[in-house]
């Protein structure tokens, strides 16, 4: 497992991950332990090579359990989804589960920023990291969100399936859950959403921006 500041990430994609499981899926169905899941993926246990694998399926939602491991429902959905579509969903589930994926997809969707300046300004923001940390970090993380992109892009466009609408294309959202941040708070009314630091002061700005609010409903009417 990689890791920037207080941030941790799969360090490796979720196309092997996805290997790691399908190699290994039918001992994961019945469940199986380190030593057998170390076997059928025919690596070393006590290895990096191992400690990788079992971490990314983790990390992605592959795989649950301690002792013993399962695969979970979002990895049958990704290798064995009933249509195009279901395996699409599933799989931008997956990359929404890594942490510093989902927030990195919150701030800018599926346009990641071609320069290095406020790419890396921001995951120092985010990590909390230090500027050699994340410039040590910051080409595999940038490939990594790149893979992720392709699959998230679905997301943002609608697909055309077998059961069409009247207007002859159907299209799905996945919500994007807003991480917290540790020492703030986060509200959302309708469309509105805010985080505020957890604090006497925090609340003094959520009041003063509800009385802004109030203020411009008053002028309005």
């Amino acid at each position: 497992m990689g890791s920037l500041g207080g941030s941790e990430y799969p360090d490796v994609t979720l196309d092997t991950a996805i290997e790691y499981a399908s190699k290994s899926f039918r001992v994961l169905s019945e469940g199986i332990d380190r030593i057998g899941l170390a076997q059928a993926l025919n690596l070393k246990i006590g290895t990096g090579g191992f400690a990788r694998a079992l971490s990314s399926l983790k990390r992605y939602g592959l795989i649950e359990g301690h002792g013993t491991f399962k695969r979970t429902s979002l990895a049958d959905q990704i290798i064995h989804g009933f249509t195009q579509e279901d395996k699409y969903k599933a799989r931008a589930e997956a990359w929404l589960k890594v942490e510093l994926i989902r927030e990195l997809y919150q701030r800018y969707r599926t346009s990641i920023p071609e320069g290095d300046g406020e790419f890396l300004a921001f995951l120092g923001k985010l990590t909390g990291a230090g500027p050699s940390d994340v410039q040590s970090k910051a080409e595999f993380l940038r490939d990594l969100i790149g893979e992720a992109v392709k699959d998230l892009k679905v997301i943002d466009r609608p697909l055309t399936t077998s059961t069409e609408t009247n207007t002859g294309a159907s299209s799905f959202e996945q919500p994007v859950t807003p991480v917290t941040p540790s020492g703030f708070l986060d509200a959302k009314v309708g469309d509105v959403y805010i985080r505020i630091p957890r604090s006497p002061e925090g609340l003094q700005m959520a009041q003063k921006l509800l009385e802004l609010l109030g203020l411009q409903v008053t002028q309005g009417e």
